[in-house]
């Protein structure tokens, strides 16, 4: 009799071991389908969006810096501000994606600057950030308003994208970022 509980007790053994094997399969498999799934729709989203992409290098963004600096002051007109607007967010957003707070401090608001460590405009380190997308840009009143993509990379492979919105104002003839909201498109 003895035997007979000591192989019931292995025969149930067995039995909880393949069901908990199984479930652990089946949620790897599950979220192997989900992260393909992401990666795809994060793919026809890029190729369905006709935008402006720009890879940013360290250095890159470095020599943008100098370049954008010194033609993005002006004054306000009635002529479209638009390029100058995008010139002063492609600024920002190439030393965002290059994690480096001191190459945006000439595109942001001192208030702005003032809310940010450079720990914190760095982020974490995985996954890594990029390139950017403009995707719009409007005027609100006296401000606008750009809507912009980080592609995101881990591994060597894409790994989606963080969606933002600058808020970008006219302060001392200036085009500048005031704020940075996470949206989503």
């Amino acid at each position: 009799m003895e035997l007979d509980d000591k192989t019931k007790r292995q025969k149930r053994n067995t039995i909880i071991w393949i069901v908990a094997l199984a479930i652990v399969v089946l949620g790897l498999a599950a979220l192997l389908i989900w992260q393909i799934h992401r990666l795809n729709k994060a793919k026809e989203e890029a190729n369905a969006t006709p935008t402006v992409t720009a890879t940013v290098s360290a250095t890159a963004t470095k020599t943008a810096t100098k370049t954008a600096t010194s033609t993005s002051t002006t004054t306000a007109t009635s002529e479209d501000q638009t390029p100058n607007v995008r010139q002063s967010a492609e600024g920002y957003l190439g030393a965002y994606v290059g994690r480096d707070l001191p190459d945006a401090k000439p595109y942001m608001t001192d208030s702005f600057f003032g809310t940010w460590t450079a720990e914190a405009f760095a982020g974490v380190s995985s996954p890594g950030r990029l390139n950017y997308q403009i995707v719009d840009i409007s005027t609100v009143a006296d401000r606008w308003e750009v809507s912009a993509k980080v592609n995101l990379q881990l591994g060597g492979e894409d790994a989606g994208y963080e969606s933002w919105k600058l808020d970008v104002v006219l302060e001392g003839g200036k085009y500048l970022v005031n704020a940075m909201t996470a949206i989503s498109l």
